[in-house]
């Protein structure tokens, strides 16, 4: 996966909103980031490495759509009537083609601006 021509540019923005909340602006979206209040937050929404794990998960789930067609497989048929070998060769191609999989695996330069408010 790792191919230079490949490279899609992401843009996050984000700010402080008290102790641990962290609020993020995807796109149109928002992201609420907050440490539970064991750890002294106030638990307004998941932790980062919860994000991090749902945005891998995510990614899988989306590449395991897109690459069972090359195998001949759908939905039904994977939730138990594949041969080994074959779930084994599917996995591989698709944490290969997985985005998320790929940038967690091979470093990703980020390029990233902090402005004091």
């Amino acid at each position: 996966m790792s191919d230079a021509n490949a490279t899609q540019r992401m843009e996050v923005r984000g700010e402080s909103d008290g102790e641990s909340k962290f609020v993020a602006e995807a796109r149109n979206h928002e992201l609420v980031m907050d440490d539970p209040e064991a750890m002294g937050g106030e638990d307004a929404g998941a932790m980062p490495i919860e994000y991090l794990l749902a945005a891998w998960t995510g990614c899988l789930n989306a590449t395991v759509r897109a690459v069972a067609p090359d195998f001949d497989l759908d939905r039904s048929v994977m939730s138990g009537g594949v041969a080994d070998d074959t779930l084994a060769e599917f996995t591989a191609a698709v944490e290969e083609r997985c985005p998320v999989s790929d940038n967690l695996a091979v470093e990703t330069p980020p390029d990233m601006t902090l402005r004091r408010e």
